[in-house]
């Protein structure tokens, strides 16, 4: 266990929820039929009924840690959590569509969270912040070296990976004083996901995500933002089937 005041002040505020055991694992021995390939994350919370089980890499440990518990801090207070509707993505949706669905999920709900979770890790917490966004920065661009290797307008999934862009990049203004660099990179190399991102960034920021109910609220508009996307650029109507199957609740 990483054991800092900072670790200590989370773990109080997530006691008044919660007596579950914390059981840290290191990021190597995360599984999950959803990612075919290893997992390059700082980190990932996981909830079983007897744990919960925090994998983290070797950077910026801390700061991880807190993140993780944050996240789940904001589940126990009842911000919005994203579900798959199964029973519409069987009837709507080919097989390997619905196994992408747990991953598209995970980007979503962290959407969701982060304006609240990167705020209270600035506010409430000593941390030093700036090589944790410096490595998220370089996480997104190494995202963005991947898609530009293989990056043709005439393939048929081409505007489903600029939805997903939109998505992550509402991530890229919280990054402090590195978000220019990821923003930068995004705006020349997909300028129009770009110009619909930070359409949605400014209607997002109208409403907050700092209570449950904001936080609900804007899901809602990056969902229909999302899906509208997709409608203007008339791709497959499984593509934005993907997005329908994910429901966004609050308790």
């Amino acid at each position: 266990m990483i054991d800092t005041p900072n670790t200590r002040k989370v773990l109080e505020k997530l006691r008044k929820y919660t007596d579950k055991k914390i059981l840290i694992k290191h990021m190597d021995e995360f599984h999950h039929p959803a990612f075919s390939g290893p997992v390059s994350y700082l980190g990932i919370v996981d909830d079983t009924p007897e744990c919960i089980i925090i994998f983290l890499s070797e950077r910026c440990p801390e700061e991880t840690f807190i993140h993780e518990i944050l996240h789940k801090i904001l589940h126990y207070e009842g911000f919005p959590v994203v579900f798959i509707n199964e029973r519409f993505a069987r009837s709507n949706l080919p097989q390997n569509m619905i196994r992408a669905l747990p991953k598209l999920q995970g980007y979503f709900s962290s959407t969701i969270d982060h304006p609240e979770v990167f705020r209270r890790m600035e506010t409430d917490y000593t941390l030093d912040l700036n090589k944790y966004y410096e490595i998220q920065v370089n996480q997104k661009l190494n995202r963005f070296k991947k898609i530009l290797k293989n990056n043709n307008p005439e393939d048929i999934g081409y505007f489903f990976y600029r939805q997903q862009d939109i998505l992550i990049g509402l991530d890229y203004f919280l990054f402090g004083k590195c978000k220019e660099k990821i923003i930068e990179v995004f705006k020349q190399h997909f300028p129009d996901a770009y110009q619909s991102c930070m359409s949605l960034y400014k209607k997002t920021s109208k409403v907050g995500f700092s209570t449950p109910q904001s936080a609900y609220k804007s899901a809602q508009l990056i969902k229909k933002h999302i899906i509208n996307y997709g409608e203007r650029k008339s791709i497959y109507k499984e593509f934005n089937d993907i997005w329908k199957a994910l429901e966004i609740r609050l308790k």
